[in-house]
């Protein structure tokens, strides 16, 4: 643009009168260009050094900021109110923690340089807090600047009271339902129990403000089922049924199982006692009475619920569990005993049967991580388990029948014997670890070690 100029200006020397006037007039409109240009630099060199804090200067604390930190307070304490509320109801403040209601923060206010550096944002930053201090508690202070004369300046913001502190927040709404819901829960739930059978623990408490937050957001019509259910396990604290048989309207199996960890703690600790609602239908495991003199209702094969299993009468001196379905179809025949299928994992809801205590327990599971893994669990429940074909000897004898492991486990077994703990050393050795499953073990093998193990012959 200044080349252009100077071209002009050249020109201007040596052209006639008029055609002198049209270069003066392209060289007028290429001067104001120029300054306009100069004026945006320097407007936008303004503007950056207005975002640029001074070296060693502190931002000022703006309330969209003090609201950020309010509602993060807020959404920190509120539980414990509702709970301090249940407790105080009850007069068991001393029992829970108190969360302190009051809430203040400096606001940081600016220096003299930083007001000298920009008058207006300082200007509008203190209006700002002065119209919240119309509302608020917001402490001022006088400084005396000798380039700005003296000036009142927003210092601290205080705020008392779960409401104050909720509403600068703008969480007001959310705490007046919190509020309601919380003085329904004392009246509809907490007020009518029986305080001197069953006094809130602590813990209890603790399951209350574990799920506050959870009680405040719920719509109004899962709000209204919960205090039914509730209502009702504290009327039938001791009954056992499935989710489905609940006679309260609009719950389902789906909304139980939806709602179940409110459920399960809040029932619990208004009524003390453990809730006994099913969600699914209990695990069956499957049973072979092995001895052919034997039968349950004409049955030798069925399958049962540990509960069920429970009230078998006549129970059987011995049991051997089996890890997989098809060892326990093909068990020989042995007296006095009963063969069951262990369900994996599951083997842990098979040690609940009582007359398993005084049995004699024999489990057989593959030869890898998980078949110790699921003894390791069975032990844990029953310590006079022995296990049969799980030992070193087995496997060295079958090592030609081993296949690799993709997915060991790596739990840590506390339950398991010395030659145990060999043979799962033996099999996680190798750069890939090994399994035998049972079904590769040749059967006359199995018989024979069973009949062993079990120190009687065929029946």
């Amino acid at each position: 643009m200044a080349q252009d100029a100077r071209a002009l200006r050249g020109c201007l020397r040596s052209r006639p009168q008029r055609r002198r006037k049209a270069i003066e007039r392209r060289l007028s409109g290429i001067q104001r260009r120029a300054q306009t240009a100069r004026e945006i630099r320097a407007e936008r060199n303004n503007a950056h050094r207005r975002k640029q804090p001074i070296e060693g200067a502190h931002a000022m604390l703006s309330v969209e900021e003090a609201r950020a930190k309010a509602r993060r307070c807020y959404e920190k304490r509120y539980p414990a109110w509702a709970v301090r509320m249940i407790a105080e109801a009850l007069q068991q403040a001393d029992d829970v923690a108190c969360a302190s209601d009051r809430w203040e923060i400096g606001l940081k206010p600016p220096t003299e340089k930083e007001v000298l550096q920009d008058h207006l944002q300082a200007h509008a930053w203190a209006n700002s807090w002065r119209r919240a201090a119309e509302t608020f508690s917001v402490r001022f202070t006088e400084r005396s600047w000798p380039s700005v004369g003296t000036q009142h300046v927003p210092l601290k913001l205080t705020l008392t009271g779960a409401g104050e502190i909720a509403s600068f927040a703008e969480c007001a709404r959310h705490w007046e339902t919190c509020l309601q819901r919380t003085k329904a829960f004392i009246t509809k739930l907490v007020a009518p129990r029986d305080h001197a059978a069953h006094a809130l623990s602590p813990a209890d408490f603790a399951r209350f403000e574990r799920h506050v937050s959870t009680l405040v957001s719920l719509p109004e019509d899962d709000w209204q089922r919960l205090c039914d259910v509730l209502r009702w396990l504290q009327n039938h604290p001791a009954v056992a049924l499935f989710a489905r048989e609940l006679p309260v309207r609009g719950v389902d199996s789906k909304w139980v199982e939806h709602h179940n960890r409110l459920v399960w703690d809040l029932g619990e600790a208004l009524t003390g006692q453990p809730v006994h609602i099913r969600l699914k239908a209990p695990t069956q495991f499957r049973v072979r009475l092995l001895d052919e003199r034997r039968s349950a209702c004409g049955l030798r094969d069925f399958a049962a619920s540990a509960d069920e299993l429970a009230h078998l009468s006549d129970p059987p001196h011995t049991v051997i569990i089996c890890e997989n379905l098809v060892s326990l179809l093909t068990l020989p025949p042995f007296s006095e005993a009963l063969g069951m299928h262990g369900a994996g994992y599951a083997v842990g809801d098979v040690a609940s049967i009582p007359w398993l205590q005084q049995a004699r327990v024999l489990y057989w599971g593959d030869l890898d991580s998980h078949g110790f893994a699921i003894l390791n669990r069975l032990r844990s429940h029953l310590p006079h388990a022995e296990s049969v074909l799980m030992d070193p000897a087995t496997l060295r004898a079958h090592l030609d029948l081993c296949v690799s492991d993709p997915t060991p486990t790596t739990a840590q077994f506390d339950h398991l014997t010395a030659l145990e703990r060999e043979a799962l050393s033996a099999l996680l050795s190798h750069d890939q670890p090994l399994r035998l499953e049972q079904e590769r073990i040749p059967y006359s093998f199995c018989c024979e070690a069973l009949q062993k193990a079990m120190g009687a012959c065929r029946a």
